[in-house]
């Protein structure tokens, strides 16, 4: 197996490990924040709850305040009572909002709804028979039997409270705990205005009641000791909050020291010749539950705030595990992709560049990307080697090229630029050979220019010279493209022309004759030349020196008959061209 091959797996198990790991974190804590979420969001609804118990309980004030009113205030007493019965409905309709799924579905929980709109209303109708009363006729039984219809009425929605409560730890139960320390706050603030409530009972019964309302008294003074010792545990241990400490302080200072002092005085010292009356102590007695109430309001709220703190955190910690596990993964994918392309892919580069090397071609690759500076050092010995070879092949490219130079140098005449005799000689073989393959014909056309020696003489070599050139340039255009023309010695020029009859050797021959007569030269005298002509027929084994022969004997012929003509089977006569 290679190296890559377990780099790869190696990463890739790393790499599903860390996300296995992270993703571990990552569900549980967000299950955590759901959980805290739901409970959050399911808590907020509950102080929908909370919130109705609580305004319920405390509409009670101000009903014995209009119960207990003088001539003086019962006005401004009714109208107090009727704001706080509006503020206290429109609680109650936010609960309702908040519960509208759980009321559809839960019938148990519309009948206790029913219940206690019908507690409250009977409570209030109660409260309102009194109220309605001559202020002399307000006291006992009435105010009593008022009192506790809107006891009825606050036991109903303590009930629906703890009813709703349930609903929501059945769905987080998570909460459970913020849940017991808000009820019994809540519970604190109601037994509070209870006991008021008994005091003003006593302040407007007979002997008779005064008993019963006075054991209630009792039975509700050991209550909210035992409810303070309750919440007092529960916030220490629970919250640890300096603010719930102070709340706290304020409550014990004023309530459980100064409150119920006075409390306690007036139920101990009221009779028949009291002059205190129950709005007036009502009026008195309210404020001094004031830090009660900021005592349920502040557990609330730190619940509340708990639990968001909770959901917060684990947020927090999925943000920042999925922030790890994607920066770990992220280091796994650049070392890996670093290895691969600074060790890998520059290592398999270096194994084709070795590969093509070894093939031949020594051209410089393309630029790569930097590899590591091991890899780097290994390139660079390679582009050593490869511009030592290059060297060498240039070498012998220089060799070859002077080789060839000689070679054409040996076959080529230096003047006309034409091959000479030996190309024409070495070439001739070659046709034959193919000739014979193909039972062709083969042509040979010898021309000699006509008082050549005349031309040097009275014209001087140089003019001499320049006829042989201007031949060279004149007579290789009007043959064929496989023809073969060439300087064969001297003022002696010769074709090959394969694959030709009789007929063709001598019309090219002909056109020949008749160029060589249109060249100029400047001169006062005319260039002609007197061919002659060797045919080699197909299937014949002639050599080619038999063919020259034979040519050259036509050309003496051509020249004895006068020259400027061509000599060989089937020629025309000058005048005849």
């Amino acid at each position: 197996m290679r190296i890559q091959t377990l780099q790869r797996i190696g990463g890739l198990l790393a790499g599903l490990s860390c996300l296995m790991l992270g993703g571990w974190i990552i569900l549980s804590n967000y299950e955590a924040y759901h959980r805290f979420d739901l409970g959050a969001h399911s808590y907020k609804r509950l102080t929908a709850a909370f919130a109705a118990a609580n305004a319920i309980s405390s509409e009670r004030g101000p009903s014995n305040s209009a119960m207990g009113a003088t001539p003086d205030n019962n006005e401004l007493a009714m109208a107090a009572l009727e704001e706080k019965r509006d503020a206290t409905d429109e609680i109650v309709e936010s609960l309702l909002a908040h519960f509208a799924d759980e009321l559809s579905e839960d019938a148990s929980l519309r009948l206790e709804l029913t219940a206690l709109m019908n507690a409250l209303s009977a409570g209030r109708s109660a409260v309102d028979a009194v109220a309605a009363l001559p202020t002399a006729e307000r006291q006992g039984q009435p105010i009593t039997s008022a009192i506790e219809s809107m006891f009825a009425a606050a036991d109903q929605a303590i009930r629906l409270r703890d009813h709703l409560a349930q609903v929501v730890i059945a769905d987080a139960p998570q909460i459970s705990t913020e849940i017991v320390v808000a009820t019994t706050a809540s519970d604190l603030r109601e037994f509070e205005g209870r006991l008021g409530s008994y005091v003003v009972m006593m302040l407007t019964s007979g002997v008779i009641e005064d008993v019963r309302h006075r054991q209630n008294y009792t039975h509700t003074r050991v209550r909210l000791s035992v409810l303070r010792d309750l919440l007092t545990t529960y916030t220490r241990a629970y919250f640890n909050s300096p603010s719930i400490e102070a709340v706290l302080a304020r409550v014990e200072e004023d309530y459980f020291d100064a409150a119920l002092g006075y409390v306690e005085e007036v139920a101990l010292r009221h009779g028949p010749d009291n002059s205190m009356s129950a709005g007036e102590f009502t009026a008195a007695y309210i404020p001094m539950m004031a830090s009660s109430e900021q005592l349920r309001e502040a557990v609330t709220k730190a619940a509340e705030a708990r639990l968001v703190d909770l959901r917060d955190s684990s947020l927090r910690t999925v943000v920042i595990a999925a922030l790890l596990t994607l920066f770990a993964l992220l280091v796994l994918i650049c070392v890996a992709v670093l290895f691969s392309t600074r060790l890998f892919a520059p290592l398999l580069t270096l194994s084709d560049q070795v590969n093509i090397l070894a093939g031949g071609d020594l051209e410089d690759p393309p630029e790569q990307p930097p590899p590591s500076r091991e890899v780097a050092q290994m390139f660079a010995s390679l582009g050593a080697l490869r511009r030592q070879m290059r060297e060498k092949q240039r070498l012998e490219r220089d060799q070859l090229a002077l080789t060839e130079k000689l070679q054409t140098l040996a076959q080529t005449d230096m003047l006309t630029g034409l091959p000479n005799r030996r190309a024409i000689t070495d070439r001739a073989r070659d046709i034959l050979r193919t000739a014979d393959r193909r039972n062709e014909p083969v042509g040979v056309i010898m021309l000699d220019i006509d008082h050549f020696k005349r031309i040097n003489d009275n014209f001087g070599h140089d003019m001499g010279d320049m006829v042989l050139q201007l031949v060279a340039r004149t007579l290789p255009p009007i043959l064929r493209a496989n023809d073969v023309f060439g300087r064969y010695g001297g003022e002696e020029f010769l074709a090959i022309v394969p694959n030709a009859t009789d007929q063709n050797v001598v019309a090219i021959a002909e056109k020949l004759r008749q160029a060589l007569e249109k060249i100029e030269t400047g001169k006062d005298f005319k260039v002609t030349g007197s061919f002659g002509l060797g045919i080699r027929d197909a299937g014949s084994q002639m050599s080619w020196e038999n063919l020259v022969s034979i040519a050259d004997r036509q050309l003496y012929r051509a020249k004895s008959d006068g020259r400027n003509r061509v000599s060989g089977p089937g020629q025309l006569p000058p005048e005849a061209a």
